[in-house]
């Protein structure tokens, strides 16, 4: 019990400590969505303040799920039957520097050598950020970067990114997350597998600001049409294959926060070959500002957006339905009508 008090006064300490607004509305966010147990475990995660031993997620993963130096080494030297060409899709906005250092750095780090970065940045007004992109594309050739004369967002920056494409397969990729070494290699070994599947996704999990603690592992189903239209259970790693890219189109702005969503929605629409590769392999940034944060505390628009793309996705298969908000912020409940011809 004595120790047990001794945690929770720490923990309000923190909590009261530095950016009090922020840290309560966090914690009574995520309270709220999981229990407070869940919540509570959760916010600690993030925050990177309960103790390791707590963290199993982290020791889990570091330990048991990442491939080892030498199994590293092994896939820099495998040969695949089919070895596509790769582009990376990343906007930028004043990215700060070390999140742009590292996200960039885990792309290099990458196992499977055959990928391309196209980065679009929206005119940052960062002396810094633009420099990095300078310096990262003039040492590496597999590096392109667009500098664009305004901001048009993240669907138009996206899309202007898209026009550096070459490669066989896209990949979208937030400036400010992590990759993990063997995550390319990892959708190669799928592609071949699947015979050249037209989307790939894979589980994820949280990353602290410092990029020291992992936690809050996302694992998800096959492909399931049905969860999809409650939420985007698919998110991050989102890879899809060119031609199919060419057939859905661009990313539509109106669904700022939710783009994805809209693009993964669109492209079932024509098809079903899709594959989940049942492993971790990306990193999702958690930072006061960030839609992993707190359960789009941060980005409530993002909520509309989901719903925008999901009334889209209806229309476009004929079908009716009231579209309600679901249990969780970006979670959806569809109540369809029975219509007779």
């Amino acid at each position: 019990m004595e120790k047990l008090k001794r945690y929770l006064n720490y923990i309000l300490r923190f909590v009261l400590s530095t950016n009090k607004i922020t840290n309560l509305k966090e914690l009574a966010v995520q309270i709220r969505h999981l229990g407070p147990k869940n919540g509570l475990r959760s916010f600690l995660h993030q925050k990177n303040i309960s103790n390791l031993k707590l963290n199993h997620h982290h020791i889990w993963f570091v330990n048991k799920h990442l491939p080892t130096s030498s199994e590293l080494n092994e896939q820099r030297t495998h040969k695949f039957d089919y070895e596509p060409l790769i582009s990376i899709i990343v906007p930028t906005y004043n990215t700060p520097k070390q999140f742009l250092i590292e996200m960039i750095e885990s792309v290099i780090a990458q196992t499977y050598p055959k990928w391309e970065l196209c980065i679009a940045d929206g005119a940052s007004t960062s002396a810094e950020t633009l420099s990095l992109l300078r310096e990262y594309s003039r040492t590496d050739s597999r590096i392109k970067v667009t500098f664009l004369s305004e901001n048009y967002h993240i669907s138009g920056n996206t899309n202007q990114a898209l026009k550096l494409v070459t490669g066989n397969y896209i990949g979208f990729f937030d400036h400010d997350d992590l990759l993990t070494p063997n995550c390319i290699f990892e959708y190669v070994k799928a592609i071949n597998q699947y015979n050249q599947p037209a989307l790939l996704y894979c589980d994820e999990d949280k990353v602290t600001a410092d990029s020291k603690f992992f936690s809050n592992p996302t694992f998800k189903p096959a492909f399931d049409l049905v969860k999809l239209r409650t939420s985007n259970y698919i998110c991050h790693w989102l890879v899809i294959r060119k031609d199919i890219l060419d057939q859905v189109g661009e990313f539509d702005s109106r669904c700022d926060g939710a783009q994805d969503y809209d693009m993964v929605l669109r492209v079932i629409d024509i098809t079903q070959s899709i594959v989940h590769i049942p492993k971790i392999l990306y990193h999702w940034r958690t930072h006061y500002g960030s839609t992993a944060a707190a359960f789009g505390l941060a980005k409530p628009y993002t909520h509309n957006a989901g719903k925008l793309a999901l009334n889209k996705h209806l229309k476009r298969n004929n079908l009716v339905g009231n579209i309600t908000d679901g249990a969780q912020v970006n979670t959806y409940k569809i109540d369809y009508v029975v219509t007779h011809e």
